[in-house]
């Protein structure tokens, strides 16, 4: 079951870094986390890249942050942008479509899944976590068997998904966070 997860998360990287990008301007200093219609994320690692020393795994889509917002460990809120491979450092304006929680360290860990605003950009179409469960259960299933094998530390704790009311409601909690 592994090697077929493997294989499809695979496949569907190079799927997502076969697909063309639009340049955009580097990141400013962004002064919030929401923009008029989603919320804006800065890529630290395009589709296909290892963000880390010691994970085999190529990542899934852009891995990135949150600006302006701050998860209970202090940290800006990570989010995975679901797309070909983007620029590092650059600015995108994102939709969240769900959330995956996990536990370290006696703090409970989110990262966003998120889609671009800019249609151009996606290589499918997933507008909320019932979309991405029902046409698209193959990514979401190698996000999940990425996240759990290849990108959390062995000693966290899988919690698991959550859809994109919640996906909002933590950006909000990460951004209060943030201001005080």
């Amino acid at each position: 079951m592994r090697k077929y997860g493997i294989f499809i998360g695979a496949a569907l990287v190079g799927l997502l870094m076969a697909s063309a990008c639009a340049k955009r301007k580097a990141a400013p200093e962004v002064s919030s986390a929401f923009t008029e219609t989603g919320i804006q994320v800065v890529v630290q690692y395009p589709a296909g890249a290892l963000p880390r020393a010691g994970v085999a795994w190529p990542a899934p889509g852009n891995l990135g942050l949150i600006p302006s917002t701050r998860a209970e460990d202090g940290q800006p809120l990570t989010c995975l942008l679901v797309c070909a491979a983007l620029r590092s450092g650059t600015l995108y304006e994102a939709t969240p479509i769900a959330a995956v929680q996990w536990q370290m360290e006696g703090h409970l860990h989110t990262a966003i899944i998120a889609m671009p605003v800019d249609t151009s950009l996606r290589t499918i179409e997933v507008e909320d976590y019932i979309s991405l469960r029902m046409q698209y259960d193959a990514l979401r299933s190698s996000i999940e068997q990425w996240m759990r094998y290849a990108w959390l530390l062995p000693q966290a704790r899988w919690l698991g998904w959550q859809n994109e009311v919640y996906a909002w409601e933590e950006i909000h909690r990460s951004a209060r966070r943030f201001q005080q």
